[in-house]
């Protein structure tokens, strides 16, 4: 059973299209009837301009699930299905980002979804 505030390591085509190269890490944040809105994850080293930006968020206490300082990308809001989420690798055994940063981002992602 999924829940909000779980990750996955996997390759989901990007909101443009695109498919990345390697896998990468997700954060569920929304559970519909038939599959999940995640947001994509980014290591910060080396991106730490990126920090900045409105559209980016940085998880204060990221381990775990994560294992390298990260920061989610609140304009990256993509909707899966149930069987393309049971291709990805569940991270850190299920363990959900600490509440106060799934709460600011779960609040935050609303401005960029209207």
């Amino acid at each position: 059973m999924v829940a909000v505030g779980e990750a996955y390591l996997g390759k989901i085509s990007f909101v443009d299209g695109d498919k990345p190269l390697y896998s990468r890490p997700y954060l569920v944040v929304e559970i519909l009837p038939d599959g999940v809105n995640v947001l994509n994850i980014s290591s910060s080293k080396g991106k730490e301009q990126k920090l900045l930006y409105n559209s980016n968020y940085e998880l204060k206490q990221y381990k775990p699930p994560f294992v390298k300082p990260s920061f989610a990308k609140l304009d990256s809001k993509k909707f899966i299905s149930f069987e393309e989420l049971q291709t990805l690798k569940l991270l850190h055994n299920g363990h959900k980002l600490n509440s106060s940063d799934l709460n600011n981002i779960l609040q935050k992602i609303r401005s960029f979804s209207s």
